[in-house]
C-alpha cells in the first residue's frame, strides 16, 4: 500500500474508486540541439550510428540522476525475471529504446546509450529549442536526491 503516496496503484481491487493521481513528474530542459548525419555515432561509447541525417536534443540527465535505471532483479519471482527480460529483449530487437522522454504527450526515443549526465533523444520534427522542457518518465523510487525539488500547490511553486 506505500505505492499509494506516490499516486500508484498497488492492485485494483484494493483501490476500487480511488482518484489516484500522479504526485511526482521529473522534468528537464533540452541544453542544445544537434544535428546529425549520417555515420555519426551517438551516446555514451558512441555505439548508436546513426543511419540518416537526425535532429538530436540533449538533455543534462543520466544514469546518476535516476534517469534509465532499471529495479533489480535480485530476489524476484521467475514470472517477474522473464517479463522483465523479455521486455528489455524486445526493445533491443526493435531498435528503439525502452528509453524515450514525452514532449506534449509525444514520445521522444532516446538515441544510444544514457551516459551518467547526460542523454540524447531524437526530437524528429517536434519545434524544440534548447531550453525547452520535456517529461522524463523515471522511478521515483530510483531518482537521486539530488535532483533539484520544486513543490507545487495550485498555481503556487515554491523552491
Amino acid at each position: 500500500m506505500g505505492t499509494l503516496l506516490y499516486g500508484q496503484v498497488p492492485a485494483a481491487h484494493f483501490t476500487s474508486g480511488l482518484d489516484l493521481r500522479n504526485t511526482w513528474t521529473a522534468k528537464a530542459r533540452l541544453i542544445a540541439i544537434r544535428e546529425a548525419k549520417a555515420g555519426d555515432t551517438v551516446g555514451y561509447g558512441g555505439d548508436f550510428k546513426v543511419r540518416r541525417g537526425m535532429k538530436l536534443g540533449v538533455l543534462p540527465v543520466g544514469y546518476r540522476d535516476g534517469f534509465g535505471v532499471q529495479p533489480p532483479l535480485n530476489n524476484v519471482r521467475w514470472r517477474t525475471f522473464m517479463r522483465q527480460a523479455l521486455r528489455l529483449l524486445r526493445a533491443a530487437f526493435r531498435r528503439k529504446g525502452a528509453n524515450y522522454v514525452l514532449h506534449e504527450g509525444c514520445r521522444l526515443p532516446v538515441v544510444g546509450r544514457i551516459a551518467m549526465q547526460t542523454a540524447m533523444v531524437d526530437i524528429g520534427v517536434a519545434p524544440l529549442q534548447a531550453g525547452d522542457t520535456v517529461e522524463v518518465p523515471m522511478r521515483r523510487t530510483a531518482s537521486s536526491p539530488i535532483l533539484q525539488t520544486i513543490y507545487k500547490d495550485d498555481e503556487t511553486s515554491i523552491e
